[in-house]
């Protein structure tokens, strides 16, 4: 009565043909269905390597929780470190959730390609509004950890982030010690999302709102024209906006401009006489020039809030 989707994973987005019985007894299993009594199968790993056992956690008290269609408006496994799933394609539109879980040591994975529309961020609490209309309001989110594209389901594996790292690192805010500040547009695992880019010999000038540029080291680098070497970002608001840095490795770690002096060569200076910052990623190919963006305005490089993709 039930139909097979061998490989299949809505809460990563994943689709894979429906087969009846029979036939994924025969094409999955390799044996097929008796008229009386039972056959065993041989092993079969479907898909991928990945073991059943790495999709939840272990251990007797310990839940993974998909929110979805079916989720009360309030959600908490309670006892045990528990793994809560936010995936775009489980949550229905307009669907209001709280989650609030107190015990033990809880995570939130954010599946890749979960469309933030805005956040709302406080102290200790978090509203993610999605851009399907629905909303996940986190009590206590200084109690949890953020697992940004993170997927046990699928075993995908990511850091785990405290709260104000993930809200700086992710959002692109800072959490405020009162009241509540708003973040723009995220899609989670996307390099793009509303980003602005940074590029060529240009200045790029920032808008009042909260910006987020991005800078594209490598194909700077790789620039054989001369064209890409020069950049500069003014206007830049240390509190609001943020900088996202396309570098070889990956590092989800970093959250200031700071942190980043000395990473993968990268050098951030300070110039005291123009009153700005210079980041110096070093020579491309067009006969050795400098690849440098320079933060108009900018004397602190600890108080840019960057990511590093």
């Amino acid at each position: 009565q039930f139909t097979y989707e061998a490989g299949g994973n809505s809460t990563a987005g994943i689709d894979q043909p429906d087969l009846g019985y029979a036939q994924f007894v025969q094409s999955i299993l390799g044996v097929s269905v008796p008229t009386s009594g039972a056959v065993t199968s041989g092993l079969v790993t479907i898909g991928s390597s990945v073991s059943p056992a790495s999709a939840t956690p272990a251990g007797p008290q310990e839940d993974f929780i998909v929110l979805q269609a079916s989720s009360p408006g309030t959600v908490g496994a309670g006892v045990g470190n528990d793994v809560y799933l936010l995936s775009g394609s489980m949550i229905p539109a307009g669907k209001a959730i709280t989650l609030s879980d107190a015990q033990g040591t809880n995570s939130i994975q954010l599946a890749s390609g979960l469309q933030i529309s805005s956040a709302q961020v406080a102290a200790n609490a978090l509203k993610l509004n999605l851009a399907n209309g629905s909303s996940i309001t986190v009590l206590g989110a200084s109690q949890f950890t953020y697992e940004a594209g993170g997927n046990s389901t699928a075993g995908i594996d990511q850091p785990d982030l405290g709260y104000a790292q993930f809200v700086q690192s992710i959002l692109g805010v800072s959490v405020p010690t009162s009241g509540a500040v708003t973040s723009g547009p995220v899609t989670i695992g996307s390099t793009a999302s509303s980003a602005t880019p940074v590029s060529g010999n240009q200045t790029v000038v920032a808008t009042a709102q909260a910006d987020v540029f991005s800078f594209d080291v490598a194909a700077a680098l790789a620039d054989t024209a001369g064209t890409n070497t020069q950049a500069g970002i003014s206007g830049f608001s240390a509190s609001s906006d943020k900088l996202q840095i396309d570098l070889p490795v990956a590092n989800a770690s970093l959250t200031t401009l700071a942190q980043l002096n000395g990473v993968q060569g990268v050098a951030v200076q300070d110039d005291p006489f123009a009153g700005d910052t210079l980041i110096d990623f070093g020579n491309d190919a067009n006969g050795g020039q400098s690849v440098v963006l320079r933060l108009i305005g900018i004397t602190d490089p600890a108080m840019v809030q960057i990511q590093v993709v």
